[in-house]
């Protein structure tokens, strides 16, 4: 969830080989899209799917309780049409859709006895 990226370059990200799902908010003005999320992409050796939600950079974040978002406004409150938790709902699916296409369906469930 919003990469920081601006640290790397091709040779810090050439023995990278594990399929990536980075996730960025298409407003996040802390952790810039351009040179974090993107330039993780263009220097991966086996193209990520990055996937841009909307909001800021603290959508990522859960939904803040009433107490705290009062006290941190700039974090805690997105702008109209921003759904937190049904973009945290979509995240998850997304994830566990991703987890198993790349990496298999994973182990069965234990039996109930």
């Amino acid at each position: 969830m919003a990469p920081v990226g601006i640290l790397f370059d091709a040779a810090g990200l050439a023995g990278v080989t594990a399929p990536l799902r980075p996730y960025r908010a298409v407003d996040d003005c802390l952790v810039r899209n351009p040179w974090n999320a993107d330039n993780i992409a263009a220097h991966l050796p086996k193209p990520p799917e990055i996937v841009t939600v909307p909001g800021d950079h603290f959508v990522f974040l859960a939904p803040c309780p009433r107490r705290m978002a009062a006290r941190f406004p700039a974090a805690c409150q997105d702008p109209p049409g921003v759904d937190r938790a049904a973009i945290h709902a979509q995240i998850a699916a997304e994830l566990v859709a991703f987890f198993r296409r790349t990496l298999g369906p994973g182990p069965a469930p234990p039996e109930k006895h």
